[in-house]
């Protein structure tokens, strides 16, 4: 029987708790003809999956590293340690791109010609969001520190704010934006309200908020997002709530929403953004797990699985499945 080896999350803890042997040898779906494939275990319902000859995954934060330090009953262990991959495609059912389109299309539903406001610009999913605000023809307000402005203006962004200068929204205070922004997507995932609380200085009438989330791990975090999911979600304005929309990214994406990023990766208007690659052993897998929780990675931190070649368009399309 076909199987495959897989880094996995077994116990809570730190990275250097994943396991990688005998116990993590399972079965391989297989592929019954060139339009079918027969999952695992099979369900009531149609097939929804993608099967692959993997060559990368992606590490991810918080998603990544942040479940495992999760409790078991919340964090399902154990799982594998990597969700977002590249490869080449055997057969397909249907996968998801990620937090950026998602956000920016579906949620937000940016149009042309409109002001969007992209929270950690040089994060992965702030830079799918930039290169995906600007294929859609939006001005692209976007912050970052000093060190990655080149890069983000290389990619169209319009206006620049370095948030290591001052609280962003003392920045926007002193320097309101003109007109104010159609759409505000923090890629960060902030737990700092302020934000969001002070947004009707900097969002449009109609205009939304939109957080991709992330997990707080001190006491002032969780108290910080309870207090900003309150005011965006259940305080009503008539009571001094924010007079402005607030949401939460919720990645669920159909057939067409893939094509469409298809076309815009043949098109050149959207690129992945690695920031680096390591090696599939317990080295290069911690290694990469230090690079992302340093949250100093510009783009996607890699591991490469497989030592054949893997530029194909496959690679291209999968590797936008954005998570930071």
């Amino acid at each position: 029987m076909a199987t495959y080896g897989a880094w996995l999350v077994v116990e809570q803890g730190p990275p250097s708790h994943l396991k990688l042997g005998s116990h993590s040898q399972r079965p391989c779906p297989k592929t019954t003809s060139s339009s079918k494939c027969t999952p695992a275990r099979s369900t009531p319902r149609t097939p929804r999956f993608t099967l692959m000859k993997l060559r990368l995954y992606l590490v991810h934060c918080p998603s990544g590293y942040g479940f495992m330090t999760l409790p078991k009953f919340l964090a399902g262990r154990p799982h594998i340690a990597g969700q977002d991959v590249a490869g080449i495609i055997v057969d397909a059912k249907g996968t998801e791109f990620g937090v950026g389109y998602k956000a920016l299309v579906n949620q937000l539903k940016i149009e042309s010609r409109q002001t969007v406001f992209i929270n950690s610009g040089s994060s992965s999913v702030g830079l799918s969001g930039i290169q995906i605000a600007k294929s859609l023809g939006c001005k692209v307000v976007a912050t970052a520190s000093a060190k990655n402005k080149d890069l983000l203006l290389s990619l169209g962004v319009d206006e620049f704010i370095d948030y290591t200068q001052a609280p962003l929204v003392e920045q926007f205070k002193a320097k309101p934006p003109s007109p104010k922004c159609h759409a505000l997507f923090d890629a960060v995932g902030l737990t700092d309200p302020a934000l969001y609380l002070n947004s009707a200085a900097y969002l449009a009438p109609g205009g939304t908020y939109l957080t991709a989330g992330t997990l707080p791990k001190t006491r002032k975090e969780i108290l910080g997002m309870l207090r900003q999911a309150f005011e965006g979600l259940l305080r009503p304005t008539w009571l001094g709530g924010v007079p402005r929309k607030y949401g939460v990214v919720m990645v669920t994406l159909k057939n067409k929403d893939l094509e469409t990023v298809r076309e815009l990766v043949a098109k050149g208007a959207v690129k992945p953004i690695v920031d680096s690659v390591h090696s599939f052993d317990r080295d290069g897998v911690l290694r990469a797990h230090e690079k992302i929780m340093s949250k100093r990675a510009v783009g996607k931190v890699v591991v490469k699985v497989a030592d054949e070649e893997w530029h194909t368009r496959s690679f291209r399309i999968l590797l936008l499945s954005y998570r930071y």
